[in-house]
């Protein structure tokens, strides 16, 4: 199952793709072209994202080449290509992954309504949460009634995940980090693992360890499309913060690919096709409502 990301190649939208990469998610970067979109897409290629150049934004074109695509990201860029893109993916019946941006604040109510309304996936912060709440105008029990997930990070402080259907909201703790070397894609990081641990068969809450784990090792790195993931310094940093259960919980999702074992250097550069336990698809979208 493939997990496709749209939007800018040098910020979310490469970021969150490069985390994927390296996990051996295998994702599909669609970006419109630009002049150093050649150089970038070589470096992106070289860790395992498969990237699509679109003149559009209208990314169904190219989702139609795929069979398997599991889920949609729509990741920050122009608030304008942001709704297109949204448009685009839910008429063509694609689960759609939510990230506005601060330029939230650009939008009109109706607009900011439309760029999350039908998500099965919704990821904030927490600056980005409560601009949503203001756009919208709509209270935490609205929104949770139009995503299927509502995911916030909160920093030092954790996620926060909630659910659509009225499950309880669960909170997870933050993976501490002794030296911050980059301090900018971390939230993009936490996505990327978080996507990567539903696509393994994680439920929300361990897949929001992994998204955790790999904020942090972000953190730590200089650049947010630098750093490497060792699988077993990810374990290592999961049972200190979440314990041992958890560690070998994620250490066999992430090592079981019909019966072979993945290794650091798969997760590094490999595309696995995984056999997942992936939560079913929602098709049915919720309109924007009152």
């Amino acid at each position: 199952m493939r997990i496709v990301v749209t939007g800018s190649i040098a910020n979310g939208a490469g970021n969150i793709s490069y985390g994927l990469a390296r996990l051996g998610a295998a994702p599909i970067l669609v970006s419109t072209a630009r002049p150093d979109f050649a150089e970038q897409q070589r470096r992106l290629a070289r860790s395992g994202v498969n990237t699509q150049r679109t003149g559009t934004a209208n990314p169904v074109p190219i989702l139609m080449k795929f069979d398997d695509v599991r889920w949609v990201v729509v990741a920050p860029d122009d608030p304008e290509v942001m709704l297109a893109r949204t448009h685009h993916i839910l008429a063509g019946g694609y689960p759609l992954v939510a990230c506005p941006s601060p330029r939230l604040s650009d939008l009109e109510r109706d607009e900011a309504r439309a760029l999350v309304a039908g998500a099965d996936l919704l990821f904030t912060d927490e600056n980005e949460r409560e601009l949503l709440s203001v756009r919208t105008g709509w209270t935490t029990a609205t929104v949770l009634s139009k995503v299927r997930h509502w995911i916030t990070t909160f920093g030092p402080d954790g996620a926060l995940v909630e659910f659509g259907g009225g499950a309880p909201a669960q909170r997870v703790a933050a993976v501490p980090s002794d030296t911050i070397v980059g301090g900018t894609g971390a939230g993009d990081g936490f996505r990327a693992g978080y996507l990567a641990g539903l696509r393994y068969g994680a439920d929300p809450v361990n897949a929001a360890y992994l998204g955790a784990t790999v904020a942090a090792l972000v953190l730590e790195s200089p650049a947010p499309q630098g750093y490497q993931l060792d699988l077993a310094t990810m374990l290592a940093r999961i049972r200190s913060t979440y314990g041992p259960t958890t560690a070998r919980h994620i250490g066999r999702l992430l090592t079981s690919t019909r019966g072979k074992s993945a290794t650091s250097a798969t997760m590094r550069t490999a595309r696995v096709d995984h056999d997942v336990r992936l939560l079913p698809r929602n098709r049915a979208r919720t309109q924007p409502g009152p």
